[in-house]
């Protein structure tokens, strides 16, 4: 090789070697900022307190703030829309439940959440506890359907997001109660109105159906899972052993605006991965009467899909499917 040469393909390595280092500091420099977490739902709530859980210790592995954003409404449309738009660049994530899937089966929207969100981690999965309002007097399920099927004047069903809303249909129509379904924008404003004798019944996550039970007089008759709630509901039937078809297994889960780079993903789920190991946060889950259900994205993504196909077979079945 000519000497001419040599200088030239120095100066080309060193700057190849830049290039390289200049990168590598780039991707390593994430985050660069606090990270905000949508949470589409109001303060207060099951999906409020868990997301706020998961937050508060995702920053201390990340070394950065996670700022919880609530923006209820619209079944939880307005913040999964909110985050659709957001720059994929790891600084928002959305905290979900299956409305994610349910809302585009039931309703027609003006985003896809199938196009322009993509999965993070799964994080818990739980059940919905069905509870009817103190004066009620009512202590098991058959008490309930027998009150509900003679009742004079129709039952009024508080439905705070897709999960309760899709439970109060089927009990309308698997299990043959005449009712109302009485839509609310959370869960607090639906509790408010049974424990004041407004509606009947509510299907609420355990986390918040235990402080009732435990404080306001509010009775527990089922659960809506595939298998036994985690205590205190354990002793509970299972409404798919009192009404065929009736199974509602909800989870909670976090996912980003499509697009996000592969090195960004793999930290957030590697942090995440420790945050659910954790075994305080697998403490208060649990006290929550969740399931610690950690998935990798990769994993979060088959259920999704999995339960996208439940969802609208079971819609199509029901005739809830939006036309």
């Amino acid at each position: 090789m000519s000497l001419r040469f040599r200088p030239f393909l120095r100066r080309l390595s060193l700057a190849c070697l830049s290039s390289l280092v200049l990168t590598a500091t780039a991707q390593d420099a994430w985050p660069t900022k606090p990270l905000q977490m949508i949470v589409p739902f109001p303060p207060g709530g099951g999906a409020d307190m868990s997301a706020r859980m998961v937050a508060d210790r995702l920053s201390d592995e990340l070394g950065v703030r996670v700022v919880v954003d609530n923006r209820p409404g619209a079944e939880g449309n307005i913040g999964m829309r909110a985050a659709s738009q957001a720059r994929a660049d790891g600084h928002t994530i959305v905290f979900v439940v299956p409305s994610v899937i349910q809302n585009p089966l039931l309703q027609t929207l003006d985003y896809d959440p199938a196009s322009s969100l993509q999965p993070l981690a799964k994080l818990t999965e739980t059940s919905l506890v069905l509870l009817v309002r103190p004066s009620l007097k009512l202590r098991t399920w058959e008490d309930f359907m027998k009150w509900g099927r003679s009742a004079s004047t129709p039952v009024n069903c508080a439905a705070s997001g897709a999960n309760p809303l899709v439970a109060c249909e089927l009990l309308k129509r698997q299990g043959q109660v005449a009712l109302n379904v009485i839509p609310y924008k959370g869960n607090n404003p639906a509790m408010n109105d049974l424990l004041g004798g407004h509606v009947d019944v509510l299907f609420d996550l355990p986390s918040s159906a235990k402080t009732h039970t435990e404080s306001h007089g509010v009775w527990a008759l089922a659960t809506t899972g595939r298998s036994k709630a985690q205590a205190p509901f354990q002793d509970l039937p299972l409404t798919k052993d009192l009404v065929p078809g009736f199974i509602i297994n909800t989870w909670q889960g976090l996912m980003t605006p499509t697009g996000l780079p592969d090195h960004i993903r793999q930290k957030l789920e590697s942090a995440l991965a420790v945050v659910m190991s954790d075994p305080q946060i697998v403490a208060r889950v649990k006290s929550n009467g969740l399931r610690p259900a950690y998935e990798n994205a990769s994993q979060f993504g088959k259920t999704l899909s999995a339960d996208g196909r439940h969802y609208k077979r079971l819609f199509q079945e029901t005739g809830m499917m939006a036309r």
